[in-house]
């Protein structure tokens, strides 16, 4: 009787174990997927920006075609 509470004491201690790494691996897991998407958004950003910044810049060129054609320059 003694050999078999010790048995499943141990059991219940190793099912204890394996749910504390369990949630260990899933909260690094979660840890890991919050910083891959904060980074994506933070490229997505940044690509936007640069995305902005080439767009004023091609409004830029056509504004002063524009403006040279109309002052007779072509």
């Amino acid at each position: 009787m003694k050999q078999r509470q010790l048995a499943e004491a141990r059991l219940k201690t190793d099912e204890e174990a394996n749910a504390v790494e369990e949630r260990r691996k899933m909260e690094k897991e979660r840890k890991m997927n919050e910083r891959r998407t904060l980074e994506e958004e933070q490229m997505r950003h940044v690509q936007e920006e640069h995305n902005n910044e080439n767009e004023s810049r091609s409004t830029r060129k056509k504004k002063d075609a524009k403006e040279w054609m109309s002052k007779g320059n072509c």
